[in-house]
């Protein structure tokens, strides 16, 4: 697994291991990296799914300096795709993804997601963050 710059296309692509195959995928098509027990599923844009048991921490650490940041011990998020972030409470805070989808941010994120933004300077609407 690793990310590689396509120089003709100046895009870049994520190696993902399957059990059987090896897949590709362009980080601009990953919405969201979820990861519930061993398994990984990398979700993209299409809808499809990529399924791998690669740690998430490993896709954290590759994927944070393209725009992808951990809001939650479960789940990476790709920051091209925030289309709101909300604050709950005092202590909880959601991003929506593409309009649609909606997850929680850990209290511990929280913080790490606004400096996120406000230092790549990421066109996001916030609500009270």
């Amino acid at each position: 697994m690793d990310v590689r710059k396509l120089d003709s296309q100046k895009t870049y692509t994520l190696d993902i291991e399957e059990t059987r195959e090896k897949n590709r995928a362009l980080l601009a098509n990953i919405l969201y990296i979820e990861c519930e027990g061993y398994l990984t599923t990398v979700h993209l844009v299409n809808e499809s799914k990529i399924c791998t048991t690669q740690r998430l921490k490993r896709y954290e650490i590759m994927l944070e300096p393209y725009g992808f940041i951990r809001i939650h011990h479960k789940i990476i998020i790709n920051g091209m795709y925030i289309t709101k972030i909300k604050t709950i409470s005092a202590t909880q805070c959601s991003v929506t993804l593409m309009q649609k989808l909606e997850f929680p941010v850990s209290k511990r994120k929280k913080k790490r997601l606004k400096s996120f933004f406000f230092n790549d300077h990421l066109l996001v609407k916030f609500d009270h963050l």
